[in-house]
């Protein structure tokens, strides 16, 4: 339904109707409307009027569940059927019968550290920098999302929590693994920035004469409704196209933070520990090299021998 209601909108460059949106696919479509209205993804032009927000995407054909999805599925679904067999449910774990899809692997991107550094120094103006300074550090989407101020203690931040969008929805509740609740020192511009962001979230919050509290989202908007899961990283890109770099995944920030790190000499269990993830999870998944690191490495190999060859 959101999809439909978006495509719709989108399809009217001009501006829809509230009444149209609701004639077309019932009085259910107003919420999703509404919804996204919130996020970000549609704007009030005119009263009255809704239309796509420049900068965002038009939907594409939905294409159904990905092949990941589908091999997860089978192997949570595999494991259940094993213990049915055993207790005697089930003579047979059909699950195994299934093929599953082959799955296409996604080259993942980093940016250099000048990439990293032109990305922060087009955003320093932007309301959510100290955001955007968190994902540079590493965070994964969930943790900047779910984190209140009450967990920003000095130059502290404690991940306790996340917030994951699943759908339209969004739910609460304990980090990812029991690696992922930890404490990070932050540099000192990532402080700086978060304490900038405070101060404005307080006066906007004293403008709409709504209470503070400690306990409130950080990452929320002027209004102070819960920024959305898509609508941050539909910004990021946003940004990072206008600033005229490579437009990368927002969860390849974590890879960049990782590259930088590791590159940088760091040991792999601080880095592992820093981004909340096991050591040989770290050095698998996230241990990239830029392209110049490799061309040194390959160099390396024979260089004394090619210096033996040219005298």
């Amino acid at each position: 339904m959101a999809t439909e209601v978006l495509a719709f909108v989108a399809g009217h460059p001009d501006g829809v109707r509230y009444s149209g949106v609701t004639s077309k696919f019932g009085d259910k479509a107003g919420r999703y409307l509404d919804g996204m209205r919130a996020s970000g993804t549609v704007v009030r032009p005119k009263r009255g009027l809704y239309a796509l927000a420049p900068g965002t995407t038009p939907p594409v054909e939905p294409q159904g569940v990905a092949a990941r999805t589908v091999t997860t599925m089978l192997i949570q679904l595999s494991a259940a059927l094993d213990d049915a067999v055993k207790q005697g449910l089930v003579t047979r774990n059909v699950a195994r019968l299934v093929k599953r899809p082959d799955i296409a692997e996604t080259e993942m991107q980093v940016w250099t550290r000048e990439q990293s550094r032109e990305f922060r120094e087009h955003v320093r103006e932007h309301r959510l920098y100290a955001l955007f300074l968190l994902s540079l550090c590493g965070l994964r989407r969930s943790e900047i999302m779910g984190l209140c101020w009450s967990r920003i203690e000095g130059n502290t931040l404690h991940i306790r929590r996340g917030r994951v969008a699943i759908g339209k929805d969004v739910e609460e509740g304990d980090p990812k693994s029991w690696r992922s609740r930890r404490s990070l020192p932050l540099p000192a511009d990532v402080v700086a920035a978060l304490a900038r962001f405070e101060v404005a979230q307080k006066a906007e919050a004293l403008v709409l004469g709504a209470s503070w509290s400690d306990e409130r989202l950080v990452a929320v908007h002027e209004d102070g409704s819960p920024i959305r899961h898509e609508w941050y990283t539909d910004e990021f890109q946003r940004q990072a196209e206008a600033a005229g770099l490579p437009v990368i995944r927002l969860h390849d920030d974590r890879h960049t933070a990782a590259t930088i790190r590791l590159d940088s000499g760091a040991a792999v269990s601080a880095v592992a520990k820093w981004l909340g993830h096991d050591p040989a999870v770290l050095l698998r998944v996230y241990g990239h090299v830029y392209d110049e690191a490799l061309e040194s490495a390959g160099t390396a190999l024979f260089g004394d021998d090619t210096a033996a060859s040219s005298t």
